[in-house]
This record gives C-alpha cells, sequence and structure tokens, in this order.
C-alpha cells in the first residue's frame, strides 16, 4: 500500500465515525430520521446548526476530511490549498486532513483571530 493509499484509507476510516457519531447525535437531538441516507454537507449543515460545540467541532473535522479525500480523487493531495505548496510528509503524517502548508495555516488562523476582534 503507498502512502496516498494509506492516506486515504486513514481519512476514509475517519470519515464513517465522525459520520456515525453525527448522525447518532442528530438522532438524538430528534433531527432527520433519515440521516443514513443523507449526503454529508447536510448533516454538517444540521450538526452546525444546532450550536453545540461538540457537535461543530466533529462537523468542521468531518468537512476537512471530506476535502481531504476530494483532494486525493482530484490528484490535489499534498499541496496547500493556498499556496499550492508541497505539504511536508511529516505534516501529513501529523493529520491527514491539513491542507495548509504550516506559513498559510499561520496566516489564516491570524487573519481569523483579527476578524473576529
Amino acid at each position: 500500500m503507498d502512502f496516498i493509499e494509506q492516506q486515504t484509507q486513514k481519512l476514509s476510516d475517519e470519515k464513517s465515525q465522525l459520520l456515525q457519531k453525527l448522525v447518532g447525535n442528530l438522532k438524538n437531538h430528534h433531527l432527520s430520521s433519515d440521516n443514513q441516507n443523507s449526503s454529508v454537507t447536510h448533516i454538517i449543515k444540521q450538526a452546525k446548526g444546532l450550536y453545540i460545540d461538540s457537535l461543530n467541532r466533529d462537523a468542521i473535522r468531518l468537512e476537512k476530511v471530506d476535502a481531504s479525500l476530494a483532494l486525493i480523487e482530484t490528484q490535489m493531495y499534498g499541496f496547500c490549498v493556498d499556496c499550492e505548496e508541497e505539504l511536508e510528509v511529516s505534516q501529513i503524517l501529523q493529520d491527514p486532513a491539513e491542507n495548509r502548508c504550516l506559513k498559510c495555516q499561520q496566516h489564516s488562523r491570524y487573519k481569523h483571530k483579527n476578524s473576529t476582534q
């Protein structure tokens, strides 16, 4: 199994776990009985709409994981989504769903932190 296949497997497993967790939590909040057949986007929107921190964190993580899987399909995985520089292998191993290089991560955090103040 090559490196990309390994990351695909990790991301797919995490996506399944997150979906199962979110669907269960949404059912606990009596939302849509058909969540098993709902799109990932629909589940994310429902989870974020409840304004519950744990659901919001899981929904955001699911977005990142799903985006990473899409990047793998388009053969863009391993490149920063902002500057398009190649990501460090150590960074991918640390978090396979992180799609920004360290420089762009810092810039993004700074920009978002200052825009909320």
